[in-house]
């Protein structure tokens, strides 16, 4: 049946005997929904309110004025400290809490998703130079930690470097690799 056979049946219908969406849909084979946007587009019925909404957002002119709006809006601070509020609290709420938990262990289930999420986290674990400068900040150093101090001296020159300063620290660390460097020889020689 073509578009034109399809409008004249729907009109048909839905002027003289006033069938439902459903009955007009059963006889041309169609979905209840197609019959609705096919009576819309010819004019057979009025869109609904949301639909009328939806195509208005649609238009370009429309979307500028929204944007503009939202800028506007979340340059406040008043607004953007509600809003923060309000989302805080929402991500408090325990319910909340389980379905979002919920939705990551399912999001985790696929190795693909599994394999992006943590291929930053496994390149940031490797980066020795990464681990160092979080170690450091989370002490409060604001340097960075040089690659050639030992990972177990790394403790005592955050601590010397925020108590004497990054050049006193590595003369004072590379003195104790010395010092453990003759102690490991010396060791070694003991009959």
């Amino acid at each position: 049946m073509s578009d034109d056979a399809r409008v004249a049946h729907l009109r048909r219908r839905l002027g003289v005997e006033r069938a439902t969406l459903a009955e007009v849909g059963a006889e041309l084979g169609l979905s209840r929904d197609a019959v609705w946007r096919l009576a819309v587009k010819h004019g057979v019925a009025r869109p609904s309110r949301i639909e009328a909404l939806r195509r208005a957002n649609a238009r370009p002119d429309t979307q500028a004025r929204k944007r503009a709006h939202l800028h506007r809006l979340h340059a406040d601070p008043d607004y953007a400290a509600r809003r923060d509020a309000r989302l805080l609290a929402f991500n408090q709420r325990p319910a909340t809490r389980a379905r979002l938990a919920e939705a990551m262990r399912a999001r985790m289930r696929d190795p693909a998703f599994r394999a992006r999420a943590l291929a930053p986290l496994d390149r940031l674990r490797r980066d020795p130079q990464a681990q160092r400068r979080r170690w450091a900040g989370l002490n409060g150093l604001k340097a960075d930690v040089p690659l050639w101090v030992p990972r177990d001296l790394v403790p005592d020159f955050i601590d010397l470097a925020l108590a004497f300063g990054e050049e006193e620290a590595a003369s004072r660390v590379r003195r104790l690799k010395r010092d453990a460097g003759t102690q490991r020889v010396a060791s070694q020689h003991l009959p």
